[in-house]
């Protein structure tokens, strides 16, 4: 946990340890970012953290 921010755990994976069989993708969590209302989530969820997306 961050020493700042210690409300939020961090999960690290050891590619020599886990084999990609044990991983799945969450399509429920998903995001594509050329989808307008995924870049607006994103745009939303950077906000409060003062980062500003540049768009190409």
């Amino acid at each position: 946990m961050s020493h700042r921010r210690n409300t939020d755990a961090a999960v690290i994976l050891f590619g020599d340890r886990v084999t990609e069989s044990e991983l799945k993708v969450d399509t429920g969590y998903a995001r594509i970012f050329v989808n307008p209302a995924d870049e607006d989530w994103l745009s939303d969820m950077c906000a409060p953290l003062h980062i500003e997306l540049i768009h190409p």
